[in-house]
């Protein structure tokens, strides 16, 4: 895979997407673009992928709040449920929101759900831990993907796609188009795939180590 080289200027116009990446910009049963998730495309869409991938990340920070109170009801929302009331509650809420507006700005965008190593490695001790996990984003931009930490708003660039290991201690799970595609539909749902995964888990977890960058 070539990869972009930060040192070279970015292309002037964005390049051409492969058929199999182009898939990435249809939603999915949770993360329809309605015309209210539409609009706000509109208002935001100029410039490249990568400009405009910081034009909605930015939306979504600075015109939505967090209430914790909506962290039981993860899962259960759509894309468009989220853009009507502007609150999010837990960390796949704000990946759910965040990947909606970035298709819409067709920008490729991959749901991944990963597990907590050091709660997996608790768990064979005692399983009555609350179930540990993380929802990322893998966004495409020039020519190849990077991670986005939708939650502690980080980029990662020279992200490895392949890999079983993320960043803050978290491993492979699932990827998916939305949630709802990944058979998670409530909070209940999501527990019992992390606890299936942790059941499974051998161990061996290696921090990434990738470069970061704030948006």
């Amino acid at each position: 895979m070539v990869r972009y080289d930060p040192l070279q200027p970015l292309p002037d116009k964005d390049l051409a997407l492969t058929p199999e990446v182009a898939e990435w910009l249809k939603p999915g049963p949770q993360s329809i673009i309605t015309p209210a998730i539409r609009e706000v495309a509109g208002s935001l869409s100029h410039g490249s992928r990568r400009e405009r991938l910081y034009q909605g990340l930015g939306y979504i920070w600075t015109c939505f709040k967090y209430d914790a109170w909506l962290n039981d009801r993860q899962f259960t929302r759509t894309a468009d449920e989220l853009f009507q009331s502007r609150t999010l509650g837990g960390c796949s809420e704000f990946a759910l929101a965040e990947l909606a507006i970035l298709r819409a700005l067709d920008i490729p965008t991959r749901l991944v759900v990963t597990a907590n190593a050091a709660w997996m490695e608790r768990s064979r001790e005692n399983d009555l831990g609350i179930p540990a996990g993380h929802s990322f984003l893998e966004v495409f931009l020039e020519r190849e993907w990077y991670l986005v930490d939708s939650t502690w708003r980080w980029i990662y660039p020279g992200y490895d796609p392949e890999s079983s290991h993320y960043p803050h201690g978290e491993t492979f799970l699932a990827r998916g188009r939305d949630f709802w595609d990944l058979g998670l539909r409530n909070v209940e749902q999501a527990n019992d795939m992390l606890l299936k995964k942790a059941k499974d888990y051998t161990g061996g977890f290696r921090e990434p180590g990738y470069a970061r960058i704030p948006y």
